[in-house]
């Protein structure tokens, strides 16, 4: 193993990685032959590149103890001209999170963690919280199905023993209601498989009682994951793609805060109903008190911008603050319920609630 050579900073650095964090956080150069003699990594084709090794959290500020690996070729195979296995990791280890070298901060539960693919949207990500005076902890997955890995093994009905597959322990730390982004990379708004990985990822987290919000990283020239979008876009765009995330989820609360006053519903059925109606801004053509709802672009993706006081547009019908009577509202509000052109199963579902709330909270409303 062997340093990072000057080209290696440079190319880091423009994703406004420095030096010392890379240092910090065990970023080597390995050979093919070292990949293969030192982490134990297999295959066919040229194994050399940068490792990111992954280290225990509990051992950073005593020994770090080296738990799994990942290594990002040099030169991967092609496949109809797109780069396969560009990274790689021992044959066999189970699947970790990568942790950032900030030990001080995965035991706060008051820090909230970002959840990304890349061991380097993860450093880049440290780097843009420090210049930024934000804390938080951005963890790599490994990839948008990271999450999932071998759990054990089972027996088949047939008696055969096979990997029994699930979220990894990693997974755990995200709980109990701590906060937790979810940042995947530019594609997940164009790629099915990545989008399903989020949807996956958000009802296991829900399960476990996380406090999730979803992010939608803007596509652009150059950009693929976070760090490309710092390294682009500097580190104001982040910051916008975060403080959109929060205003986003305020609004969505003022909208079922307003549906409940008329309607009997449970927290889930009023956020769904609300962002039903936003995913579907087209409904919004039939509004008599014009700009209750407005579409405004920020970011590289439209945000809502809800006017309480003024009123709330759903699927055509429009609600102001003050009516005749409370039973008019009632009305409308069930009258979308019972339409048929509605989702209305798939809406009051309580698993895909959660999905929705999870996945469009952020997507939709935010800026």
């Amino acid at each position: 193993m062997t340093p990072l050579t000057q080209t290696d900073l440079e190319d880091f650095a423009k994703l406004s990685i420095h030096a010392k964090l890379l240092d910090l956080a065990g970023v080597v150069r390995v050979s093919d032959s070292e990949a293969r003699r030192t982490y134990g990594i297999k295959g066919g084709g040229d194994m050399a590149g940068i490792a990111f090794p992954y280290f225990d959290p509990e051992t950073m500020s005593n020994g770090r103890r080296r738990i799994y690996v990942r290594t990002r070729r040099d030169h991967p195979e092609l496949d109809d001209g797109k780069p396969r296995k560009k990274y790689v990791a021992p044959y066999g280890d189970r699947k970790r999170f990568y942790f950032p070298p900030t030990p001080e901060l995965f035991a706060d539960v008051t820090v909230p963690i970002v959840l990304v693919e890349a061991e380097k949207s993860s450093l880049a990500m440290t780097a843009w919280a420090a210049r930024t005076g934000r804390a938080i902890l951005p963890i790599a997955m490994g990839g948008c199905y990271g999450w999932i890995g071998k759990t054990g093994i089972k027996e088949t009905p047939t008696g055969e023993r096979v990997p029994e597959m699930g979220a990894i322990r990693d997974l755990g730390i995200a709980r109990g209601g701590r906060r937790t982004y979810i940042l995947l990379d530019a594609n997940c708004a164009s790629n099915p498989k990545v989008l399903a990985a989020r949807s996956g990822s958000v009802r296991q987290f829900l399960k476990q009682g996380a406090d999730v919000h979803t992010l939608d990283l803007p596509a652009g020239e150059a950009v693929n994951g976070p760090d490309d979008y710092i390294g682009v876009m500097g580190d104001d765009a982040m910051t916008q793609l975060f403080e959109g995330a929060a205003e986003g989820a305020n609004i969505l609360n003022d909208v079922q805060s307003f549906l409940r006053r008329f309607v009997i519903l449970s927290s889930a059925q009023s956020a769904t109903i609300a962002l039903w109606a936003a995913h579907f801004p087209i409904l919004l053509t039939d509004v008599k008190d014009h700009a209750n709802i407005g579409m405004i672009q920020r970011g590289g993706s439209l945000r809502f911008a809800l006017k309480t006081s003024e009123g709330l547009c759903i699927s055509g019908h429009f609600f102001r603050q003050e009516f005749e009577s409370d039973k008019t509202v009632e009305t409308n509000v069930l009258g979308f319920i019972d339409n048929t052109h509605a989702p209305t199963a798939e809406l009051l579902d309580d698993a895909v609630v959660r999905d929705g709330l999870a996945e469009h909270q952020g997507q939709i409303l935010r800026g």
